[in-house]
């Protein structure tokens, strides 16, 4: 059953991903709830940071779940996180409760390029050990 999952989802053979993608997922839930409310500021630029910091880890989240979970690469798995959290954002343009902003965007667009960083820097190490 797994290797037919495996199959049709091209899964990464390095793991890395996956916990990468687990481990920036609960920093990403953490930014969202629990880290706004223990950090009480007065201060705009902190408070900005607060409110992109979601979308960032998001971005990183994605990329690395895209990566493992398909074998992206790193600029397609790029464009996927940024495009899924750009339609986030037009969605939230139609929720009376919610508010899109072009920040969240340009914040999910640095996290997922740090994400293609670090995946380009790892495949080049792997090329040079000869592992991939």
């Amino acid at each position: 059953m797994m290797d037919t999952l495996r199959k049709y989802l091209n899964i990464h053979e390095d793991k890395m991903y996956l916990r990468l993608a687990i481990s920036f997922f609960i920093v990403w839930i953490f930014c969202t709830g629990p880290l706004r409310w223990i950090v009480k500021t007065d201060s705009d630029f902190l408070r900005l940071l607060l409110g992109v910091a979601p979308n960032f880890f998001a971005g990183i989240t994605l990329f690395f779940w895209q990566t493992y979970m398909t074998s992206s690469r790193p600029v397609l798995a790029l464009l996927l996180a940024v495009a899924i959290l750009a339609l986030v954002e037009i969605v939230q343009m139609f929720m009376p409760s919610h508010r899109a902003d072009l920040l969240d965007v340009i914040a999910a667009i640095l996290g997922g390029l740090v994400a293609m960083i670090i995946a380009i820097r790892r495949s080049k190490i792997a090329i040079g050990r000869g592992v991939e």
